[in-house]
């Protein structure tokens, strides 16, 4: 539902909740084609809002604007990542550890750093020290 006087754009999920999108939002794309809010339909089985010549995906309308949404995507993403520092931060969470608590040997700084995939290559001192905290051997930690 399209409200000109509050030039928000209202849309209601499987779940019958209302979500609340200001006009703003929706910014013109990398073209120059603007939105046209007075030409509003949903297209692609519900998949696509059209704003005249304008799309968007209601995945990206919903990461953008519902935090409950984005929070939920990020903790299925994270589940399924099957890189070094995801399989590291799925273990260390199963475990109960925060990245504090490798430290004064690793530092949180540098376990958020390995866990977000900002260090290419982990040094065996830093994987025996994870390995002994989280009790697996230094090989498994890419297993979880």
């Amino acid at each position: 539902m399209v409200n000109q006087a509050t030039e928000t754009i209202t849309f209601w999920r499987g779940n019958l909740k209302p979500l609340t999108v200001p006009f703003s939002a929706f910014e013109k794309s990398g073209d120059g084609t603007k939105p046209n809010f007075n030409a509003f339909a949903v297209i692609d089985c519900g998949q696509t809002v059209k704003l005249g010549d304008d799309e968007a995906a209601v995945d990206a309308i919903l990461y953008e604007s519902d935090l409950a949404y984005r929070r939920e995507i990020n903790k299925k993403r994270q589940e399924t990542e099957q890189s070094f520092g995801a399989s590291l931060r799925r273990l260390r969470k199963q475990r109960g550890l925060r990245r504090e608590d490798f430290e004064p040997d690793v530092s949180a700084k540098t376990i958020a750093r390995i866990e977000q995939e900002k260090v290419k290559r982990v040094q065996r001192k830093t994987l025996d020290v994870l390995a002994n905290r989280l009790s697996v051997e230094a090989d498994e930690i890419g297993t979880y």
